[in-house]
């Protein structure tokens, strides 16, 4: 460790171009290196050199997190030791404190601003949080004052990466000399780093802070961002920097007709209640325009998810255009994009939408959707399982007809297509019982085959042996027009998609349990029985034999 050290040292107070990658391993490393190396000199005198040459932030974090986990339990001359250090590495001038507050995010997961708290609980951690925050915002304004520790910093600031920056962009703002003249300077500064490189943190604080500070002129300047060849692929990113009012739904219209900013930025609209003084009407004007971006279907859900978000936390009931807008934006999806999370926002969206009387029309015409995507084998539907729990859910009438007369070569329905359906996860399964019963009895002949086919067969406890039949399935076997077509249905479901481990293993509970039914009374089950224990008899042994062999190749 002493040689390693000493060289990242010499690496970092040298002028070798890898000296700010040594200074910033060293920190990210101090911890573990102070409580388990004990080489408590070699860090000591590297870590004062490294402040003395232009401070070292990271370090200063490293070291204070130091103090804050390990203290207690660390010996009283170790812990004096870190606490002079702490306070010989805190920054000493302006920009040493830009680069340890505004810029540094912290060293192994902790903050600055965790430094700060009394104690681990959320209200001490969030109030130390503010404190940095506002912090960065006082150095902000300092540093508005003096145009050429300004020109120094604005590079730093302005380059992506995690910080304060949206606090010191406030600060400037607040105390700059000229509001117009000082935005031209940060643009102007943006410009000449590569785009890939840029963050626009700093632009979101600063108009943010404009806006309550000169309305006008923070209105023009977002005026012209719209079609700026530099701001406005991030418009709709500082645009959503405050609520929006009317003059700011008008500009966001005004930008996704200009077509500068890519349709993920809109996503910035579902953020820190952006959206929240929006009319529904003016909102669905906006969803609908952002879904109708390429690639902008799931930035306008998310906007969209925020707004129900909001209704549901704040106890407000969703009036009638914001339902409406959940129902047509779900209409819309093309099922194409291989989204989990998606799924999933679309599918509190359905919940909120599509549940109740007077929605079955609509609810029909988004699930018929949603099954043509199935089985015409596009991909990307395959990921929809939470969406298809949530229609059975909504909806459960519905999405039976609909999904259960839908189906695919064989007369599996089409539910046979998402990714991870196996006997026990259908979406049918979120239907009551009752339910289910009621539809099935209104066409016995063909509804009980249709539910055979995706129900759940059995009731799964520990130990296996103890798994018994579902009392549905016990009912379609008893009340079935067509028993044998009945039987038939279970048999090609009495194993599973996926397993680990043995799968001779994984079918024996299959196997007690379909003999469970060999003394039923009727002889077309007690026949069938015969059949599958057969069946599950011959893959088990064959399963077994196949285990032994490869257990002796491996011997």
């Amino acid at each position: 460790y002493r040689m390693a050290i000493g060289l990242a040292a010499e690496l970092a107070l040298g002028e070798s171009p890898h000296h700010q990658p040594a200074g910033d391993m060293i920190a990210r490393h101090f911890r573990m290196l102070w409580n388990h190396a004990g080489i408590y000199d070699e860090l000591e005198r590297g870590a004062r050199g490294l402040a003395a040459r232009d401070g070292w932030p990271g370090g200063w974090i490293s070291v204070r997190a130091t103090i804050s986990y390990h203290a207690e339990k660390m010996p009283a001359d170790l812990v004096q030791r870190l606490r002079t250090l702490d306070i010989d590495l805190r920054p000493r001038d302006l920009i040493q404190k830009v680069r340890a507050y505004v810029l540094s995010h912290g060293q192994g997961g902790f903050d600055l601003a965790d430094a700060e708290a009394k104690d681990n609980t959320g209200e001490s951690i969030m109030a130390s949080w503010k404190k940095a925050y506002e912090y960065a915002e006082a150095i902000g304004a300092e540093v508005a004052g003096d145009s050429e520790m300004l020109k120094k910093v604005l590079p730093e600031t302005l380059r992506d990466g995690q910080g304060r920056q949206e606090a010191f962009g406030r600060g400037l703002a607040i105390k700059a000399p000229d509001i117009h003249a000082m935005w031209k300077q940060i643009c102007d500064a943006l410009a000449s780093i590569g785009e890939r490189e840029r963050n626009i943190a700093v632009l979101r604080g600063y108009i943010a802070a404009a806006m309550e500070r000169e309305p006008d002129t923070a209105n023009r300047l977002l005026d012209e961002a719209i079609t700026h060849p530099l701001l406005g692929p991030s418009f709709p990113a500082l645009q959503a920097s405050m609520r929006m009012d009317n003059a700011g739904a008008t500009r966001i219209v005004m930008a996704l007709t200009a077509g500068l900013a890519p349709a993920w930025m809109y996503r910035n609209l579902s953020y820190g209640r952006a959206s929240d003084d929006l009319s529904s009407s003016t909102l669905k004007t906006i969803v609908l325009a952002i879904a109708d971006l390429p690639e902008g279907y799931s930035s306008a859900v998310d906007v969209l998810g925020m707004r129900l978000h909001i209704l549901k936390n704040d106890k407000l009931e969703i009036d009638q255009e914001t339902l409406t807008l959940g129902q047509e934006l779900l209409a819309r999806c093309s099922f194409q994009d291989r989204d989990s999370n998606l799924s999933y926002h679309m599918s509190e969206i359905a919940k909120a939408c599509l549940k109740g009387a007077g929605t079955e029309d609509v609810a029909k015409r988004i699930f018929g959707n949603f099954a043509t995507a199935l089985a015409d084998h596009n991909t990307g539907a395959w990921h929809y399982e939470d969406l298809a729990r949530t229609f059975f859910q909504v909806q459960p009438k519905v999405a039976l007809d609909v999904f259960l007369n839908a189906t695919e070569a064989g007369e599996y329905s089409v539910l046979s297509r998402l990714i991870s359906i196996d006997e026990d996860r259908s979406p049918v399964n979120e239907v009551p019982e009752d339910q289910l019963r009621e539809w099935a009895d209104k066409d016995p002949a063909s509804r009980f085959v249709s539910l055979a086919r995706e129900i759940r067969l059995l009731i799964k406890r520990d130990p296996p042996e103890d798994w018994t039949w579902a009392p549905l399935a016990l009912h379609l076997i008893e009340k079935a027009p067509r028993r044998l077509d009945v039987l038939k249905a279970f048999s090609l479901r009495l194993e599973p998609r996926s397993w680990s481990g043995s799968l001779a293993d994984v079918l024996t509970p299959y196997l007690q349990a379909v003999r469970k039914l060999s003394n039923h009374e009727a002889s077309v089950v007690r026949e069938w029985v015969v059949r599958q224990e057969e069946y599950l008899t011959r893959r088990i042994e064959n399963e077994r034999q196949q285990e032994r062999r490869t257990d002796e190749r491996f011997e």
